[in-house]
Order: structure tokens, then sequence, then C-alpha cells
């Protein structure tokens, strides 16, 4: 059975040229050779932005770059005609494709709509209430380029929890300490009880708030999602901004579209913590229907990245998710949130990216996936600044497909060097430093490697990533030091 591994299939900074699903279906078979099972496409659908919309300012779910909305009849991305042909050549490579669902929220309305509404404080959003007032929320959608095309469903303020942007007055709102707009509740309506609890309730993140409790609301996605699977051939699903949204519906919908489907439809969650426990709570709200990705794991990786020797690694997997529930972890180095100059900027820094990838590719534990901009490199991330492709990452891929699997065996011994085996003949070391900082606050080296069980005695062992380039040799009594260079990763397995 081959070992899965995922690509998230784009980067913040793509040319808005249109021309990313034919990209992406010429790369298809090399994404196959280099051990890609999965990719995650990006949210195909038109947005606020039109042609130059990433996908997560949701204006039209049932536009695929198919009508002439919001200024193009493509998306950033490319037609509906070419996604699905890249659908196709990918399905052909034989990968499995994951369609971005983003329900939490639409934007880019068609018409403003009176709303009685509650103002409410941005950080409280159930007790720091300021007023009821009549605001101007941007809640009308009529998709006149659609023109009922697929669905005659139009979206108005019966469908919406609130807004944060009262057209009437928004330059005399007031701003918290964070440079936050106000909420506005919609009159009559309930935040639901099985989000995040951060802001007091996190039902409410950006734009028109969808009120996923609405049994016009809950049909017309259910509807929608049958639709999307059957016309693009979608293998599951990378789910957005789960946080936000009620637990409850999610549990539903992909309930609904297995059963209707009779298909497996791997999807996994966005639900941006760094606290496991909110993530393994919400897994077991939803009876498990979904996986998440390791938040948590994932800012280790850029504590350890930042902090430098002074950093545990034999600490890199507590409390984490692959610790807690491996089966429903999928694993990650950075995404399209953690770039620089975006939300949750917490990029891992170039020395500590191999490091990271090892962790994540050759560990029995967890479903890894691979950043489309440390595969391919960032170009237009900063003025002047170009970020490259993470060096030896397709090495690692490679590693991956052939050795990580088999038994797996830790050696977390000290607080700047881990070494894990595998039973199909691998040591993989990691070294974060080769000194450390003693009791007294003299810098001391570290020894250079670990020394392991592994291996028959005389058998010889080396570094697959070239980074140590002298030989190991197991000795009479069947120990070898598998040695690691400063601040490295050597994966070591049998020269035969």
């Amino acid at each position: 059975m081959k070992i899965r591994t995922m690509l998230q299939g784009f980067e913040w900074y793509l040319p808005a040229d249109g021309e990313h699903w034919n990209r992406i279906a010429a790369e298809a078979e090399r994404l196959a050779k280099l051990g890609f099972t999965d990719i995650w496409l990006p949210p195909a659908y038109k947005g606020l932005e039109g042609g130059s919309d990433v996908g997560y300012g949701v204006y039209d779910i049932f536009d695929l770059g198919e009508f002439d909305q919001k200024g193009s009849v493509r998306t950033k991305y490319g037609t509906k005609e070419e996604y699905l042909a890249a659908i196709r050549a990918l399905h052909g490579a034989g990968l499995h494709v994951l369609a971005d669902v983003v329900l939490n929220h639409m934007m880019g309305q068609d018409y403003l709509e009176s709303v009685e509404a509650i103002k409410l404080r941005p950080r409280c959003r159930n007790t720091g209430k300021v007023r009821h007032k009549t605001i101007k929320a941007q809640t009308g959608f009529t998709f006149p380029g659609r023109n009922r095309r697929y669905s005659a469903f139009k979206w108005d303020k019966h469908y919406f929890l609130g807004v944060d942007i009262n057209d009437v007055d928004e330059h005399r709102e007031f701003r918290d300490e964070n440079d936050e707009r106000p909420v506005y509740k919609f009159k009559g309506r309930h935040w639901p009880e099985d989000v995040d609890e951060e802001k007091e309730n996190f039902a409410y993140l950006m734009g028109a708030d969808i009120d996923h409790d609405h049994p016009l609301v809950r049909a017309h996605l259910m509807y929608w999602g049958m639709w999307y699977q059957k016309i693009a051939d979608l293998d599951g699903f990378r789910i957005d901004a789960v946080k936000h949204i009620s637990a409850r519906f999610y549990k539903d919908w992909l309930d609904y579209l297995r059963k209707e489907t009779g298909r497996e439809l791997f999807s996994v969650g966005e639900y941006w913590s760094d606290k496991v426990d909110r993530l393994t709570r919400y897994l077991g709200q939803t009876e498990r229907v979904m996986s998440l990705f390791d938040v948590p794991l994932h800012y280790h990786l850029y504590e350890a990245a930042r902090m430098g020797r002074y950093y545990d690694l034999r600490t890199i997997f507590r409390d984490t998710l692959v610790a807690a529930d491996p089966w429903r972890a999928v694993t990650f180095v950075d995404n399209h949130d953690t770039q620089l100059t975006q939300m949750l900027p917490s990029w891992v820094q170039e020395w500590f990216k191999l490091h990271a990838y090892a962790l994540i590719l050759l560990r029995e534990q967890g479903f890894p996936c691979v950043f489309y901009g440390d595969l391919y490199g960032i170009p237009r991330e900063l003025p002047g600044r170009e970020i490259k492709p993470v060096k030896k990452l397709e090495r690692l891929l490679q590693i991956r497909q052939k050795y990580a699997h088999g038994e797996q065996k830790d050696y977390f011994n000290h607080p700047n060097r881990i070494a894990w085996t595998r039973g199909s003949g691998m040591v993989v070391v990691l070294s974060n430093t080769n000194v450390e900082v003693s009791d007294s606050g003299n810098l001391q080296r570290v020894d250079d490697g670990e020394w392991i069980p592994f291996g028959k005695p005389g058998q010889v062992f080396v570094d697959l990533l070239g980074n140590r380039l002298e030989e190991v040799v197991v000795g009479d009594n069947g120990w070898a030091k598998f040695l690691v260079a400063t601040s490295s990763v050597s994966v070591w397995v049998p020269k035969e």
C-alpha cells in the first residue's frame, strides 16, 4: 500500500494570470513520481475580487470560472473547463483531489439591506453589547451573471447571523485597542454554542456570517455539496475555518455526502488553535468525521527554528495532535496563512525547514502535507526577496516512499539531538546545534552523533542526504554511532 502524502497545491502570491490549473495539470505526472497521493487545490469559485481573488473572499460557490461576474469569467486560477481538465489530469496520474470548501462567510454583495442589529465589542461577542441600531448590511446576493443557472437560491439578510461593516456610518465606528471593528449580530439571531470560545464566542470571523442552523441554508449547502462533488469528481475536502462554524453542521454535511455518494471523501478541517485540547474536543464533537491540521505542531516547528539551540528537541511532539490522535492529524510545516505577510505569520526559518520536513515525512504518525511554496519557491512574497524551494525536499519525498515504513523507535535523549529508527532500515538523526549551554553558562560541545543498537555487525550505512560524507559501520556489539552535522539532518540507510 502506498504511503499517503499530500501537497497543498498553491501559495498566496501565485500570479493572477489564470494559468494555475494548466500548470497543475502539466505537473501531475511529476507530482505522482515524487510520491504525492493527494493534492489540495485552492478555492475554485468566484470571489470578491474576481480574477485576482485567492478564493477566501467567497462570492458565488456555483461559479467555478464560468460566468462574467466580479469583472471576469475566469477565477485567479483559470476557467471551469481548465479546472475540470486539471482534475482529470491529476486523477490520470493517480492522485486524489481535495477541494477547498469555504462556507463560513460571503463577500461582494450585489445590494445592501437594512437590518436591525446589536452592536457588539469585537472581543466580547456575548457580553460586550453596545446598543441596538439599524445598519446597512452587505447581505444581498442575486448573482446576476449566473442568472439562476444551477440554483435559483438568493442569499439575503434572513440567512446570515451578522456582519462587521455598517455601510451607513463605518467611518465613525469605534475600534478596540487591537484596531478591530465591532461586530453586528442581527436582532433575534444567536451565535451557535459549539464553536471556539475565543472572544467569548468565535462564530463570527468575517464578511456576512452564514447561519448554518437555518433549514433553507442547510438544504442549499447540502445540494451544493452534491452538485460540486459530482461535477468535479472530487475525492475529498479541505474545510476552512471550522472553529467558527457549528460542529454539528459539518458532521451532518459530510455524513450526507458520504451516504449519497458511497465514497470515503477524506476531509481535513482547519481549526486554527495552538491548544491541542480544543482540537481533540472538536473531533469528539463531530464523532471524528474529519481530520484536522496539526496547528500545535506547526507552532512547535516555528519556535524550534526561532530559538535554535535553546529549544529542547525532546519536546517537539509534546501537546500536539499527532501525539494525541495520530490517525486524525494532518501534519504540516507552513501554509498560505503562515506566509510572512499574511494574517498568521509564523514562517519556519529556512535553516530548520529540512528538519521540520524530516519530522513529518519520515515518521510513522500523521498524514503529512507539503506546502507548494516550499516545493516550488515563492518569488513574490516580499519585494526584492525570493523565497527559494527547500533544498533536498524532493530527496526527502523519495526517501519517504522507500524507507518511511516499518516499526519506529525513538531516541530522544538529548535536548539538542534526537533520532529515530524505522524497521525498513532507516536511521534519522537531527541536531539543532553542536554546542550546549551548561549550568554555569559556558558553551560545551555536544557529541556529533547518537549511539544506537541498529543493523548487523559490520554493516555499512550512508547518509542519503549527503550531509555527512563518512560511512557508519556497525560494531561487533551491534551498536553504531550515527553521525549528524551541526544544525543539520542525516538519514542513514544500509549502503547496499
